[in-house]
């Protein structure tokens, strides 16, 4: 016992040596070749996400079960839930590179095994692998803006939200390119490309990156190490928000909430109180653990996580749903929808970089991300006033309303949080954010699942069978029909009994205004989200104070004027 506290003291009294202020004149050579490599790393991570989302009901139904989509996107941010903050935490003590290398090989290895898959369930499996590798995504955010000086830290973000929207645009195009045909197996050489980004991004942050060890690093052994970590903080929050995702997904496909299934209940109920006991445990035992007291000092680090868990929930709608409407209404293939929906990624980098220009000479953060959550919440109700008989151009212009609020939050949320916490805790901090974002999409997908899943299937019944029986369509005959519609499998259109073009252009109308209705609702959702969002942001306070020419953790360390007053007399 005696051990242990001494060993705690110790812990507590090692604090990061501050960093010496540094003018330098930005970028220099190590920095920029760090911020390459680690924006490779992101790019092989955008093209994962967009491609478990966009791709995903092509590729499920190939394998043989479509209702099983939404659990493609779930891994990702659920093992982003799970891992971030811990491994964010770890990084202060066995430094960034190796860990950000090893979840990274997560990402190769699962990419491989969905490359190969033979059934929904090892699709699944692969994807569980490939979350493994978002556990350490926090870590690029972080290493950016550690390695440059404070007031370029947006310009330093903004190279990854750059990097994301240029492998969003390759992920649509390629995705959409390789599956515009019908012939949904060629997914796999999707995944190939995808294994590839993360073995060249691998080998550059490998090679690339190589930071000087972190103080807490050097003089801790790896037991003191392992001690120092919140292990019981990050079960209790890993297994609530694990349990909470899974309830949610189960409930409306293909379990309900009405008659009280214990699919849903029983994980439910688990994961609000593991939640709850996390929470007491973090105010009241660990206070120094996985939300550190210290972080909450400032008001802006609270409300900039109900922010980012808001943008969480609007990016990931957009990201499963856009490209799928404009597909259903306009009967696009998929690469049309994918280039429409691509829009999105031209803005947001576009935007990403003007916001950097405008935040490092302004030294404002808070007004950009007021304008950030006004587009989003424009875009989202926008999108929830489409119907059947919307115009397709629409479809071209509201993308670049989604991107420029996505361009513009992703960009100054992670700096002003950084901003507003102890410099030494910028890795746990980020930590926190990012898992939070994930946590608003796990919510965002299972909730808008369920919403949509029950609309469509209240809806499709009723507007089906109002369109086609005053046409003389057998009511008995409806049972075959409604599922040919909804598989979009022409062939099985075609050879439906007793049908005929009025009646096939009739049922074909009705199911497209249940879908519209169904996606209205998710929209609907996602604006009300984004309006809270804007609401909450109000109350950001800028800390320009904060944007000085301290480098946090540089690359290559200036000799102190001892140094060169030495060499000099030498």
């Amino acid at each position: 016992m005696e051990t242990s506290k001494q060993h705690v003291e110790m812990v507590e009294d090692v604090q990061p040596l501050p960093p010496a202020p540094q003018e330098q004149k930005f970028p220099s050579a190590p920095p920029v070749i760090a911020l390459i490599a680690i924006n490779s790393m992101a790019l092989a991570q955008i093209i994962s996400v967009v491609g478990s989302g966009v791709l995903a009901n092509q590729t499920t139904a190939y394998l043989g079960d479509s209702s099983k989509a939404g659990w493609l996107s779930m891994p990702l941010t659920i093992f982003t839930l799970a891992f971030s903050p811990l491994l964010s935490q770890a990084a202060d003590y066995w430094g960034r590179k190796w860990i950000i290398v090893t979840t990274a090989v997560g990402g190769l290895t699962g990419s491989i095994i969905i490359s190969r898959a033979q059934t929904v369930n090892a699709l699944i499996a692969g994807f569980c692998i490939v979350g493994f590798s978002f556990g350490g995504q926090a870590l690029f955010y972080t290493v950016v803006s550690e390695i440059v000086p404070r007031r370029f830290r947006a310009v330093a973000q903004a190279t990854l939200n750059f990097t994301s929207g240029i492998g969003g645009i390759i992920s649509l195009l390629m995705g959409g390119a390789l599956l515009k045909d019908g012939d949904y197996g060629k997914y796999r050489i999707y995944w190939y490309v995808v294994a590839g980004l993360f073995f060249i991004s691998i080998a550059g942050v490998a090679f690339c990156f190589n930071p000087p060890p972190r103080q807490l690093e050097s003089i801790l052994t790896t037991r003191q190490k392992l001690a120092s970590l919140d292990w019981i903080g990050a079960g209790l929050l890993t297994g609530s928000l694990t349990l909470l995702a899974i309830a949610l997904e189960w409930s409306g496909n293909p379990y309900t909430w009405g008659d009280a299934d214990p699919h849903i209940i029983a994980p439910f109920t688990i994961a609000i109180v593991l939640l709850m006991a996390f929470g007491f445990y973090e105010w009241k035992v660990k206070k120094d653990g996985l939300l550190d007291h210290r972080m909450f000092h400032d008001r802006n680090f609270l409300i900039c996580l109900v922010t980012i868990f808001t943008e969480g929930m609007s990016y990931f709608t957009s990201n499963s749903y856009y490209a799928y409407e404009v597909q259903v209404l306009t009967d696009e293939n998929l690469f049309d929808a994918g280039l429409k929906y691509s829009i999105v990624f031209f803005s947001a980098g576009f935007v990403s970089v003007l916001v950097a220009a405008y935040t490092t000479w302004t030294r404002q953060l808070r007004e950009p991300l007021i304008l950030g959550f006004i587009f989003l919440t424009v875009f989202n109700s926008l999108m929830a006033t489409v119907t059947s008989h919307t115009s397709s151009n629409v479809f071209w212009g509201y993308p670049v309303i989604c991107g420029m609020g996505i361009g513009v939050l992703l960009t100054n949320l992670t700096v002003i949080t950084q901003m507003s916490t102890p410099p030494e805790m910028v890795s746990i901090t980020t930590g926190i954010l990012t898992a939070t974002r994930s946590l608003g999409a796990t919510v965002a997908l299972a909730v808008n699942g369920a919403i949509f899943n029950g609309a469509l299937t209240s809806n499709v019944g009723s507007k089906v069978a109002s369109a086609v029986l005053p046409l003389g369509y057998p009511p008995d005959e409806l049972g075959v029909l409604i599922p040919a519609f909804l598989s979009g499998d022409q062939s099985a259109i075609q050879s439906i009994p007793d049908s005929t073009p009025e009646v096939l252009e009739a049922a074909g109308s009705a199911v497209k205004s249940a879908y519209a209705a169904s996606f209205r609702n998710v929209w609907i959702c996602a604006a009300s989200f984004s309006a809270v969002g804007l609401l909450i942001a109000c109350f950001l306070r800028n800390v320009k104070s904060e944007f000085t020419s301290t480098i946090d953790a540089p690359l290559v360390v200036a000799p102190s004027k001892y140094d060169e007053e030495g060499e000099k007399r030498g």
